[in-house]
């Protein structure tokens, strides 16, 4: 707040931005910028961080006198911008969705490694949470693999249990699983995979899949993420219902 209030001071910014969540911190900054006539907007990515304002509870009603003098409240998800307006009366709430850079063209010429040439891979970039439904995935492509037997399964980021249940499932020489990489090594994964699978529900957007689908590569995701609601085609994606764990298992 201090560094803020310091660059609205010396006119060094010609907007301000303060994450919609933590709005109840900028109050000096906030009325700071209305003194000095620059615009105040709001933003917001976090689906959960958003749905911990109850209607009619104190900290909403802070919440939302702060939002509602700002310019504009934006949020990634058309359901955040839906939230804010019918659940807690925030009329100024806009929707303004992440945007992703394409593959570069070296990154779609490099060839598949050696080990996955003439497979049909699938990928997974998340971290380990609960409702990311990788436990769920993990299942399905157990099922998968009883029809296509050349099918592998890459998951990058966080794992949590995972292991033991790949284990259980005899799918260790089937499932691939790699920590943190760069970020350019993620975009090529997505160039070099078949399909792209992350089942989580309650997404706020869902960056990585619109950079799969950015990548070429044919997209899973559930019906009440962020991007399902804006893609306007089935073509290059395929929806279940979130936390559909018999609708995606039947789409092996």
């Amino acid at each position: 707040v201090p560094r803020a209030g310091k660059w609205v001071k010396q006119r060094a910014a010609a907007v301000v931005k303060w994450r919609a969540a933590a709005l109840a911190l900028a109050l000096p900054v906030v009325k700071l910028a209305e003194k000095r006539g620059l615009p105040v907007v709001g933003t917001e990515e976090s689906q959960d961080d958003l749905e911990a304002f109850k209607a009619g509870t104190p900290s909403t009603q802070i919440f939302r006198d702060m939002a509602m003098r700002l310019r504009c409240t934006y949020a990634v998800g058309p359901q955040m911008v839906t939230y804010l307006r019918e659940q807690l009366g925030i009329s100024n709430a806009k929707f303004v969705p992440n945007g992703v850079l394409p593959p570069t063209p070296e990154s779609l010429e490099k060839p598949r490694p050696e080990a996955l040439a003439g497979k049909k891979l699938v990928l997974c970039v998340s971290g380990y949470y609960r409702r990311k439904g990788l436990e769920l995935l993990v299942e399905a492509f157990g099922r998968l693999r009883e029809r296509h037997a050349d099918a592998k399964l890459v998951m990058i980021g966080g794992h949590g249990p995972l292991p033991e249940l790949i284990d259980q499932l005899g799918l260790k020489e089937h499932v691939h699983l790699y920590g943190a990489v760069s970020h350019e090594e993620v975009r090529q994964w997505m160039v070099w995979a078949d399909l792209f699978a992350l089942p989580s529900w309650q997404e706020a957007f869902g960056l990585v899949y619109g950079e799969a689908m950015l990548a070429g590569c044919a997209t899973l995701m559930t019906s009440d993420c962020g991007v399902a609601r804006v893609v306007l085609a089935n073509r290059d994606k395929l929806t279940g219902q979130a936390g559909g764990e018999t609708d995606l298992r039947g789409e092996g």
